[in-house]
């Protein structure tokens, strides 16, 4: 085969393939264009459509998916918050019941031991009271008789309750409530020993809770007067801390003090602190306090075997007094370490305290001294300007006496011979002829002038004890306020010190 006829062959085989009825359709009618228009459009929509309805099933299925999801987390999160509320509710009551056990009340029902419909059920060993006896007690109480969907079991354990909280024993109102009855202040004198018999223990306990009370009172007063400003500052917020931390760790004391279960080695070191303390011999205290807390045994310290040959002393590593005061109780326990820590605090703020009395009292007693100084300089003073206006009016006095003398000397002068009456300027007389005026002797005109001399005189010496008083009063002004310099210098190094010792205790 040639390769004319091999491309006619291919050229006729890719050719149009012929219609049933006759040759390729060559022309179509609008219509027919149309329709197929339509049917691609209604094929595109209903494509749309499809996806649509496919995207909000999508949609659907998140969300419900999403809700599931919202849902297990409240759930969880509900479950979770359950959990926690009892098991809060648990130490609440487990704390509340050791309280109470400890100042002798009875214990309270744990919680979910009532029933579903909310009724308690009654302890064992606790006796039922018919409702008509029970009613009439509750009324001799002074109480409501129903209350509200009270059953008769929820009435019996309001009426135990009530009989309970009467019976118990009253707690002070103090910084540390304890059930111990405190005394009065007249009473808190702490002896120096521990004495022997039961009762004489147990009034010491009454009186040590009563003088911890009274000291934490003071110390919580002497916070509250503080000023806004000082209360905000550093100081006055560490201050604060000192004062609560010493009051948290006070607490078991008092606690071991209400069971009677304080050691006797630590009781008679309290005391022996508190008696010092009420004494203001705080260094003998500080000493009582370090053989409290780390004790007199000898501690190990750096290389204790070097060779082998024993060291001297060696076997006072280990041992303590037979008293049992060399123990070192600040290593006993966590209790222990803290109840000790919050004596200490206690004993150091009294002591400030003590030296800003003792601050105030001198700067009163220099204030005091600077004004009756500066009184009795005034005193002085004023006495001087007093004799000053004497000596002045004493003066003009004479002056004008003296005016009158002259003027009685010119009338009873003689006149000159020759000439007019002269004057010299001055307001005295001029020359006087030896010859007085008919009417006046020679001894009455002496006596004129001899009285003349003298006011002259004592107008000068007058004036010469101005100019004294003068000098004086200058003198003790400038001696008072060298005074008032040295005692201000003194106040001012007093309140310096003031100043340091308020701020260790937070400028109480």
């Amino acid at each position: 085969m040639d390769f004319a006829s091999l491309m006619k062959s291919q050229i006729s085989s890719a050719g149009p393939k012929e219609q049933p009825g006759g040759g390729p359709k060559k022309y179509l009618k609008r219509s027919e264009v149309e329709a197929q228009r339509q049917a691609d459009y209604h094929r595109e929509q209903e494509e749309l459509e499809k996806a649509r309805l496919e995207r909000l099933e999508k949609k659907r299925k998140w969300d419900e998916e999403e809700a599931e999801r919202n849902a297990a987390r409240d759930e969880k999160r509900k479950r979770l918050a359950d959990d926690s509320k009892r098991v809060r509710e648990e130490e609440e009551w487990r704390e509340e019941n050791e309280r109470r056990k400890r100042i002798g009340l009875p214990e309270l029902p744990a919680p979910g031991s009532e029933s579903d419909q909310g009724t308690p059920a009654l302890k064992e060993g606790e006796e039922d009271i018919p409702e008509d006896d029970l009613l009439e007690k509750l009324k001799e109480m002074g109480e409501p008789r129903f209350l509200f969907a009270e059953s008769h079991l929820q009435r019996l354990r309001r009426y135990r309750a009530l009989t309970s909280k009467a019976l118990a024993p009253k707690l002070s109102s103090g910084p540390i409530p304890t059930t111990l009855e405190l005394v009065e202040e007249k009473h808190m004198k702490i002896p120096s020993h521990v004495p022997q018999s039961a009762e004489d223990k147990a009034y010491l306990r009454r009186q040590l809770a009563s003088y911890f009370d009274m000291v934490l009172s003071e110390w919580a007063q002497a916070l509250a007067r503080r000023a806004r400003e000082v209360k905000e500052s550093l100081s006055g917020r560490k201050a604060q801390q000192n004062y609560e931390a010493a009051k948290d760790n006070l607490r078991p004391l008092f606690r071991k003090l209400e069971t009677n279960t304080l050691s006797d080695s630590i009781l008679a070191a309290v005391v022996e602190i508190t008696h010092l303390a009420q004494l203001k011999q705080y260094v003998f205290a500080n000493d009582a306090y370090l053989r409290l807390s780390i004790g007199k045994a000898a501690w190990p310290i750096g290389v204790t075997m070097v060779g082998i040959h024993e060291r001297s002393a060696r076997e006072k590593l280990h041992e303590t007094d037979k008293e049992g005061k060399g123990e070192a109780h600040i290593m006993s326990d966590e209790v222990t370490r803290k109840m000790l820590q919050g004596i200490k605090r206690w004993k150091d703020s009294a002591q400030i305290r003590k030296e800003l009395i003792k601050n105030r009292q001198e700067i009163n007693k220099l204030n005091d001294l600077l004004e009756s100084k500066s009184d009795a300089a005034g005193d002085q003073f004023m006495a001087l300007v007093t004799r000053e206006k004497e000596l002045k009016a004493q003066i003009q006095r004479r002056h004008e006496r003296n005016v009158e003398q002259q003027a009685e000397l010119r009338q009873a002068a003689p006149q000159p011979r020759t000439g007019s009456w002269t004057s010299s300027g001055t307001g005295s007389p001029g020359i006087i002829p030896p010859t007085p005026r008919s009417g006046v002797g020679e001894t009455e005109f002496g006596a004129m002038l001899t009285t003349q001399e003298e006011a002259v005189q004592g107008t000068q010496d007058a004036l010469r004890e101005i100019r004294e008083l003068e000098e004086r009063r200058g003198g003790i002004m400038k001696a008072l306020a060298e005074e008032k310099k040295g005692i201000k210098e003194e106040i001012r190094k007093l309140e310096q010190e003031r100043e340091e010792s308020r701020g260790q205790l937070g400028g109480s």
